[in-house]
């Protein structure tokens, strides 16, 4: 479904999985709806954090590649997830948190 909603450029986003490798650290395993790239985390505590809460978290940062002696970084909003296989991410420019509450709704109530 993310493909086709990508094809159709109706949501502008990517999927990944990122395991824990031996010394800890986290690499991106699979990338699904962009260009395969060797990204890696600007700030990777927030990989970590959901992976021992066990909670899923939507946050903004950085993702940056290497290629030839130049950083190239990307800003994202994501949300990360903990999964079977370790830990996924949904990131991209078309990515928006959730409404858990609805204003007028509670509004409405209130009065």
């Amino acid at each position: 479904m993310l493909l086709r909603l990508r094809s159709l450029r109706l949501w502008k986003c990517q999927l990944s999985l990122w395991h824990r490798s031996v010394n800890g650290e986290f690499v991106l395993d699979r990338l699904y709806g962009g260009r395969r790239v060797e990204w890696k985390w600007q700030d990777a505590s927030v990989l970590e954090r959901v992976w021992k809460s066990n909670e899923s978290a939507f946050e903004t940062g950085f993702v940056y590649a290497e290629g030839r002696g130049v950083k190239a970084y990307k800003p994202v909003a994501y949300h990360v997830q903990r999964s079977n296989l370790g830990v996924t991410v949904l990131w991209g420019s078309g990515i928006r948190p959730a409404v858990s509450t609805y204003p007028l709704l509670e509004v409405a109530r209130a009065a």
